[in-house]
């Protein structure tokens, strides 16, 4: 795969402000999409993840909730070395996380 360069993207750094993930770009500091999905929930979206919180646990709910951070970061990792030709599928091996989750997409 040729990676495409129609598009000029600058450089960006990640940082945390106030506990909560933002990214410097050209001066700026912009806030992670999980950041502003966070701010703008719903009250009663809230209340129903505090009482999923409540039901299983919070070992239970720390464990669901690591499990599923691990999981996207390793989508988004996959993801991003896909677009940029970095991968060699041949080098990895069928257990492999990406690999199962390519197969998913």
């Amino acid at each position: 795969m040729e990676w495409n360069k129609k598009f000029n993207y600058p450089s960006s750094t990640r940082a945390l402000i106030h506990g909560k993930r933002h990214y410097s770009l050209n001066g700026s500091n912009l806030p992670s999409v999980t950041t502003i999905l966070s701010a703008t929930k719903s009250e009663e979206d809230k209340a129903a993840l505090a009482a999923w919180k409540e039901r299983v646990g919070k070992f239970e709910a720390d464990r669901i909730k690591k499990e599923a951070s691990s999981r996207g970061s390793s989508i988004h990792k996959f993801i991003e070395e896909f677009l940029h030709g970095k991968l060699n599928q041949d080098l990895i091996d069928d257990n492999n996380q990406s690999k199962k989750w390519q197969k998913r997409l």
